[in-house]
């Protein structure tokens, strides 16, 4: 009785001992939230096929095959090839290493300035110039009347394809306060007149590739002068919005009169080109400040001689002529009185060949004007132009028919 019992409580024990020891159960539960019991082995991921690439990410950039160069990123801009004049917007430098003697043409007598101005524009057409800052920064030294006004209008003639536009006259003058930067920038915003802007920000938003000539640099007031620091240096201005305004297409030329005596006194000494800048750095550093100086490339105006005088008053004349005889058809010719009268009075040694301008562009363009009001001039006709010893006549000679 007891026996049996016993065998009764055991049955359990001894039916659990005989399960194999290594069973497993995959018993697993679906989505469904019950247990599966259709298969009794582990699930086991779909077996790949050989060779299938795998499944590459988004946006992961595709592997460089060995010894293939990387490929170019989109949006960048291809370097120009060497010794091949760039092509800037605005500007048209193919013909850059004739530059110099064009300009030599048109500006007599300054030949060591205009190689100097060639120079600083030769790095940007090479692809080797900083490309933070502009394309050129000048400051053109030497007295009144000398042709550091006449030179920087020949370069944008020369460069340019819209001549007119692309020329930024600043006289620099008129920014002698503290106010003038403003002038130059913009009123800030909630300021009067901010909608109106700056005169220098307006002209290179609307012609960002522009010959920016700053007439009478060192009359700006030391606020001006600080902005131009770091346009020369930088590249780039903010106007009185706040709006970025990019210089780093532009050409800046400062113009200057300072240390313009001792400049002519070193020429006089026969002192070389090379060498005179050392009677004026200091006055102009320490009228500038050596910061604002050493961001300008200096450029050496000589003295106008007697020669040089005659050879641009001829080219003066000529222009005039040929103007007149497009407009009226009518030749103008000078007689020799005139060569004379310009050799006595078209220099002066603190005006430079401004007294030249005055006689040709008023006394001598009056007396023609006058003629051609008072006679009755035929296609063809020649109008002869002398000076008696007080004024400039005019002669009136008729085409033989």
């Amino acid at each position: 009785m007891f026996k049996t019992a016993l065998s009764i409580l055991l049955l359990p024990v001894m039916i659990l001992s005989a399960q194999p020891q290594n069973l497993q159960y995959s018993n697993t539960v679906n989505t469904y939230g019950w247990w599966d019991d259709s298969d009794s082995k582990p699930a086991q991921p779909n077996p790949t096929p050989p060779n299938t690439p795998k499944p590459t990410p988004p946006n992961t950039p595709k592997p460089t095959p060995p010894n293939t160069p990387n490929p170019t990123p989109p949006n960048t801009p291809t370097p120009p090839q060497p010794g091949v004049p760039t092509q800037q917007k605005g500007f048209d430098f193919s013909n850059i290493l004739t530059l110099e003697e064009r300009l030599n043409k048109k500006i007599i007598g300054q030949e060591e300035a205009i190689r100097a101005t060639v120079d600083s524009i030769l790095p940007y057409t090479a692809g080797i110039h900083d490309k933070n800052k502009p394309i050129a920064t000048l400051i053109f030294i030497g007295s009144t009347g000398v042709g550091k006004t006449e030179l920087a209008k020949e370069l944008v003639n020369e460069l340019s394809k819209n001549p007119t536009k692309s020329f930024i006259r600043v006289n620099m003058s008129e920014y002698s306060l503290e106010d003038g930067v403003n002038k130059i920038i913009g009123a800030g915003l909630g300021y009067r007149d901010n909608e109106k802007g700056g005169i220098l920000a307006n002209a290179i938003k609307a012609n960002p590739a522009s010959v920016v000539l700053l007439d009478e640099f060192e009359k700006a007031n030391s606020l001006v002068h600080k902005l131009f620091l770091q346009i020369f240096d930088e590249g780039y201005f903010s106007d009185g919005s706040g709006n970025i305004i990019n210089c780093r297409s532009c050409i800046f030329i400062a113009t200057t009169n300072i240390g313009a005596e001792k400049l002519q006194q070193a020429y006089e000494a026969d002192v070389p080109y090379e060498d005179a800048l050392s009677y004026v750095e200091l006055d102009l550093m320490k009228k500038l400040s050596p910061e604002l100086y050493n961001r300008m490339e200096p450029v050496l105006f000589k003295a106008i001689s007697e020669e040089a005088l005659m050879h641009i008053a001829c080219n003066k004349l000529k222009k005039l002529s040929e103007k007149i005889y497009s407009l009226k058809k009518v030749k103008v010719d000078f007689d020799s009185s005139v060569q004379e009268y310009i050799q006595n009075y078209g220099y002066n040694r603190k005006l430079g060949a401004r007294p030249l301008n005055r006689i040709v562009d008023k006394e001598i363009s009056s007396t023609i004007t006058r003629s051609l009001i008072t006679h009755v001039y035929s296609e063809g006709d020649t109008m002869i132009i002398a000076h008696d010893g007080s004024h400039f006549i005019a002669s009136h000679l008729e085409t033989n028919k």
